[in-house]
């Protein structure tokens, strides 16, 4: 999610079933940085992740690392 005139970006994960939501803080939107954000809040969770799906855009780009190092499947909208 992009603040207003893109200054400033919210990293925003959503559990399909329970709709528990997290919200990071990003300093950028690169691929890189939000992958490490994105690894770092799933780790930290106490659910039993199989699946990630990401929206269709190029800041996700990392999808594979993501899914290796949480040993999960993605998916994309």
């Amino acid at each position: 999610m992009m603040g207003k005139n893109h200054k400033g970006a919210l990293l925003v994960i959503t559990d399909r079933a329970s709709l528990h939501t997290r919200i990071k803080n990003l300093n950028g939107k690169t691929s890189d940085v939000v992958s490490v954000a994105i690894i770092k809040k799933i780790s930290n969770s106490s659910y039993d992740l199989h699946t990630l799906t990401f929206d269709n855009d190029k800041v996700f780009t990392d999808h594979q690392v993501i899914g290796k190092e949480l040993d999960v499947d993605t998916y994309f909208t």
